[in-house]
C-alpha cells in the first residue's frame, strides 16, 4: 500500500500543473481503475509511468490492455515499468485474462520500436505450462476471431493436447475461418483416414471446409458412404458436388437420372430443384436449357433466377429477350438479377426498354433499378431519360441522377444530335426545378 500511497500523491502533484490537465468525457473518481487506465493514454509519460505501476501494484487484472499497450511506449521508462506491471499480473489464476488478451500481446510483435520477441515467448511459455493450457483451450471457442486463432495456433504448435480434441473443440467456434485452420491442422497430422473426423468437416455449413475434406479423400482414395454421397451431391456449392461425384462408390452412377429425379419429384423443395438444375447444366445435359425455360413459370424467385442464370450461361446474348422479361417481373430480386445478368453479358438496350419497364413498374423499389439499366444507353439518351421522368422519380432523386450523369460523363466531347438537344429542351421546359434546368442547360452548351 505505501508504493501505491506515494504514486498517488506523485500523481496528484503532477495532475495538478496546468500543463498536465487531461480532459475526458467521464468524470472518474480520482485513483480509480478507469482513472487510471484512462491515465495510461496521458500525453506525459511521467504520469503514464505512474499510471502503469499503479494498476501493476493493485492487481487490476482488467488493466491488462492498457498497459500491454504500454510496453510499446515511445518513452523508454513507460515501456519498463509496463513490463514489470505485466509480470506483477503473471499467475495462474489470471491466465483466462492474458488469452483474452493474445491479440495485443501478438500485436507487440509487429511493433518495430523495440523488440518484443523475448517478453511474447514469456507470455507463450506462461500459458503452455500445464496449469494453464486449459485456458488456452477455453480460447478456442471466443467470439473473438484473433484469440481463438490465436490459442488454436498455440495449442497445436506446442502440442498441447492430442489435435483431435483441439480440432473437435474448435469445430464449436461461429467463425467459419476459425473452423478451416483447424480443418487444416487436422489434414496435416491425420495421416490417414479418419471417418469420423472426415464426417465432422463433411457435415459442417461453411463450403470450403468441405472442399478441403472432400480433396484429402480424392487423394488418399477414400470412398465416400453412399448416403453421405447422395446429401453432397446436392450441395449448396459446385465444387463440393463436383468433389463428391468423383468419390461416388458406384462408378457406373447415372447422375443425370438421380437430378431429374429430384427435379421431378413434387415433394422436393425449391433449393433442391434449383441444385438440381445446377447440377443438369454442370454435367451438360443436353434439354437444360428447356427445363430452365419451363421453370421460369415457377412461383419460387430462386428457381426463376437459377434458371435465368443456366439459360444466359447457355445461350449468351441471344437470350436478351428472355432477360428483358425478366425485368418486366414484379419480384424485385428477380428484377435485379436480370439486370445483373444484362451488365455482365453486355446485351443491347434500347430506350424504349427501360422506358417501358418504367411505365410498367414504377414503384420506388423498381425506380433505381431501371434508372440503373437506362446508364447502359449512350451518353444522351441517359440523359433523356432522366429527364423525361422526372415527375415519376421526384425532384430529388433526379437531381442526384443528374450529378451522377454528370460525374460519369462531363467530360465526354460527343454531343447531343439536334433530335436529343430538342428533346431535352422540350422536356426541360415542363421542368419547375431551376437546378435540374440549369444543369442540363449547362451540359448542352458545354
Amino acid at each position: 500500500m505505501a508504493s501505491e500511497y506515494f504514486l498517488y500523491i506523485q500523481l496528484g502533484k503532477l495532475l495538478a500543473d496546468s500543463r498536465n490537465y487531461f480532459w475526458s468525457v467521464k468524470k472518474y473518481e480520482s485513483y480509480s481503475g478507469e482513472h487510471l487506465k484512462a491515465l495510461t493514454r496521458h500525453h506525459n509519460g511521467h504520469i503514464r509511468q505512474r499510471a502503469v505501476l499503479c494498476l501493476g501494484l493493485i492487481r487490476d487484472v482488467s488493466a491488462l490492455p492498457h498497459i500491454i499497450k504500454r510496453i510499446n511506449d515511445w518513452a523508454e521508462p513507460v515501456r519498463k515499468s509496463a513490463k514489470q506491471s505485466v509480470e506483477r499480473l503473471l499467475i495462474d489464476i489470471n491466465a483466462d485474462y492474458f488469452v483474452e488478451c493474445l491479440p495485443d500481446i501478438f500485436w507487440l510483435l509487429e511493433c518495430q520500436r523495440v523488440d518484443h520477441r523475448e517478453f511474447v515467448d514469456s507470455i507463450i511459455k506462461f500459458l503452455s505450462h500445464s496449469k494453464n493450457k486449459k485456458a488456452l483451450f477455453t480460447g478456442l471457442s471466443f467470439n473473438d476471431k484473433l484469440v481463438a486463432k490465436h490459442s488454436l495456433d498455440l495449442l497445436v504448435n506446442n502440442s498441447l493436447f492430442p489435435i483431435g480434441v483441439v480440432f473437435t473443440e474448435t469445430m464449436s467456434n461461429c467463425n467459419p475461418i476459425i473452423r478451416m485452420h483447424a480443418t487444416k491442422y487436422q489434414l496435416k497430422e491425420m495421416g490417414v483416414g479418419n471417418r469420423y473426423v472426415i464426417e465432422i468437416m463433411l457435415g459442417d455449413r461453411f463450403a470450403p471446409i468441405k472442399q478441403l475434406a472432400l480433396q484429402y479423400m480424392i487423394d488418399q482414395n477414400i470412398i465416400l458412404t453412399e448416403e453421405l454421397a447422395f446429401k453432397l451431391l446436392v450441395d449448396k456449392n459446385a465444387l463440393v458436388r463436383s468433389r463428391a461425384y468423383r468419390l461416388l462408390p458406384e462408378k457406373e452412377f447415372n447422375i443425370i437420372e438421380f437430378y431429374l429425379d429430384i427435379l421431378n419429384d413434387a415433394a422436393s423443395c425449391a433449393v433442391k430443384r434449383k441444385i438440381a438444375l445446377c447440377g443438369l447444366s454442370e454435367h451438360k445435359y443436353e434439354r437444360v436449357v428447356e427445363l430452365c425455360e419451363r421453370s421460369l413459370d415457377s412461383l419460387s424467385p430462386g428457381i426463376y433466377i437459377c434458371s435465368l442464370k443456366i439459360i444466359v450461361q447457355h445461350r449468351g446474348e441471344d437470350a436478351r429477350d428472355i432477360l428483358l422479361d425478366a425485368m418486366a417481373n414484379s419480384c424485385i430480386c428477380i428484377v435485379k438479377s436480370a439486370l445483373s445478368l444484362i451488365k455482365k453479358e453486355k446485351i443491347h438496350v434500347k430506350n424504349s426498354d427501360a422506358q417501358g419497364f418504367l411505365d410498367i413498374l414504377p414503384s420506388p423499389s423498381n425506380l433505381s433499378v431501371y434508372y440503373s439499366l437506362a446508364s447502359l444507353l449512350n451518353k444522351w439518351d441517359w440523359l433523356l431519360f432522366i429527364v423525361r421522368n422526372e415527375v415519376a422519380g421526384g425532384a430529388e432523386f433526379t437531381k442526384l441522377q443528374i450529378a451522377y450523369w454528370g460525374e460519369c460523363y462531363n467530360r465526354s466531347s460527343i454531343p447531343p444530335t439536334e433530335f436529343q438537344r430538342e428533346q431535352l429542351k422540350i422536356f426541360i421546359n415542363n421542368i419547375e426545378e431551376s437546378f435540374i434546368v440549369d444543369k442540363v442547360n449547362f451540359f448542352i452548351l458545354e
